[in-house]
């Protein structure tokens, strides 16, 4: 909503992909800026609903409800994907035809599109997705459409941390993730992306997802709990990094934590 300043970039980002079958519809709230002139302009190269809704996890439900693809994705208007993105992935679904999610690596960039950063992501891991909370960035994660028949679709009563919820189903349904090695996705550092200023706020709800799909530790006391899971986080999060250096070789120079001032991200 309101995204005059990027919705562009973001929709080009999938236009322009070396790939022959692409669908792509934008879910707006009844923006009051420029982005529906925005919209307009692309005539049929798109499909767009402009109206009031309830959030974006109500407005990302109304979108995956509607569209026709095989493999689904959703992309907020600050972010896009890098070139030959989708290739890659279509190409790796089709090397494993059991795999039923993938997921590659992410750039961080700033108000002007420039790469700040980057971060290589490690080969699938259940314990550090559960229990570190960003084994990999939304903006590059790919599903198979029946996908949803496992695991069904997004919680609607969830705002804020509904990808970390989705994939917390996903794990508990035995869905099949694979890994991309490449850079699929670029991620725009902004203050004003709820990620960052809302940091603390999901963070809680991370571990209230996480509690509600854990029957140990809705067992244990309040305090002790709070205790666990921050260790759990710790540890899982001192796990990513040993297997990211292990498997990938490289670390960058700036983490995401530097970059967006954030704390334990």
């Amino acid at each position: 909503m309101n995204s005059e300043r990027t919705i562009r970039d973001a929709i080009n980002s999938v236009l322009d992909q070396n790939h022959p079958s692409v669908e792509v519809l934008v879910i707006d709230g009844q923006s009051s800026d420029r982005t529906v002139d925005l919209l307009k302009e692309y005539g049929n190269r798109i499909f767009w609903i402009s109206e009031p809704d309830k959030g974006q996890t109500d407005a990302l439900i109304k979108g995956f409800r509607q569209v026709n693809g095989e493999i689904l994705t959703w992309l907020n208007a600050d972010d896009r994907l890098t070139s030959n993105a989708l290739s890659a992935v279509d190409q790796a679904f089709r090397n494993d035809p059991l795999v039923e999610f993938v997921y590659g690596d992410i750039e961080f960039i700033d108000s002007t599109g420039r790469v700040l950063s980057w971060r290589l992501e490690p080969s699938f891991s259940r314990f550090i997705l559960l229990y570190g909370h960003n084994l990999f960035a939304d903006p590059t994660c790919f599903w198979k459409a029946d996908v949803f028949d496992t695991t069904g679709e997004l919680n609607s009563s969830i705002n804020l941390s509904m990808d970390y919820e989705f994939w917390v189903r996903c794990c508990d349904r035995g869905i099949r993730f694979g890994q991309i090695e490449s850079c699929l996705a670029q991620y725009r550092i902004d203050k004003e992306n709820r990620s960052i200023a809302q940091f603390s706020a999901m963070r809680e709800e991370h571990f209230n997802i996480l509690t509600a799909n854990r029957a140990w530790l809705r067992a244990l006391p309040s305090a002790l709990r709070k205790t666990v899971l921050n260790l759990l986080l710790k540890t899982s999060r001192l796990w990513k990094v040993v297997k990211t250096i292990a498997e990938r070789g490289a670390l960058p120079k700036r983490r995401f934590s530097s970059l967006s001032g954030t704390r334990n991200q």
